[in-house]
């Protein structure tokens, strides 16, 4: 609507006939200036579209299941990736049904954050419901929307992370193994080189009793 000034508002309106017995005479409008519920409404719309676009350029896998029911009520793109099946299929499971999750102990610490509140993360080793196999790292914590307990799930995909970590050990084992042999090998050439001196000691003293001792003393032959 426009006021006298020039500037308009959204309003609401309501109109009420008036009627003089079977005749209508008039009309009573009531118009209501809405335009606080109205910035109210876009403010939360810009935050709900903020609030998506956030969830759906998330690099983690994001589920979000009701604590009560178990279903799962909003995933992202990158939690699909992670599970390696169709949004239609996911958005249906129920988490306390999940052999993938039972089988890597990710149910029970489910349970334990909705019971106690207290926030957990895990890591393991898991074959999704869709045949994926997989090495993952899940946070799971405990919200509350109405009063009605919700369960949210962090998921990251770690199998490569874990592949590079189990490289990098290996190549410093390999590292130790060749130190380790390199140092054997120095303390071997020491030991050598110290014994020869000795033993170079020994012969030279054999060497000046030989030229001290008669030819026919029993000793010349030990000494030779």
């Amino acid at each position: 609507m426009w006021r006298a000034d020039g500037t308009c508002f959204p309003a609401e309106y309501w109109s009420h006939f008036i009627q003089d017995k079977d005749e209508i005479v008039g009309a009573v409008v009531t118009f209501i200036d809405i335009s606080k519920r109205k910035h109210a409404e876009d403010g939360l719309r810009r935050a709900l579209n903020f609030t998506e676009v956030l969830l759906e350029q998330s690099p983690m896998g994001i589920r979000v299941f009701d604590g009560n029911t178990g279903i799962c009520l909003k995933i992202n793109q990158a939690a699909v990736s992670i599970a390696g099946g169709p949004v239609e299929m996911l958005l249906k499971q129920n988490f306390r049904e999940l052999k993938s999750w039972q089988k890597a102990g990710l149910t029970s610490v489910a349970e334990m954050v909705l019971a106690d509140g207290e926030a957990r993360q895990v890591e393991t080793d898991m074959v999704t419901s869709f045949g994926k196999t997989l090495s993952t790292r899940y946070f799971f914590a405990r919200f509350f929307v109405e009063k009605q307990p919700h369960l949210l799930t962090i998921g990251q995909d770690i199998s490569e992370e874990k592949r590079l970590t189990e490289e990098r050990q290996q190549m410093e084992e390999k590292m130790l193994h060749a130190q380790k042999l390199e140092s054997l090998g120095i303390l071997a050439g020491g030991i050598a080189h110290d014994f020869n001196n000795i033993l170079m000691a020994v012969a030279g003293h054999a060497d000046l009793a030989l030229l001290r001792l008669s030819t026919e003393s029993s000793a010349v032959h030990n000494l030779k």
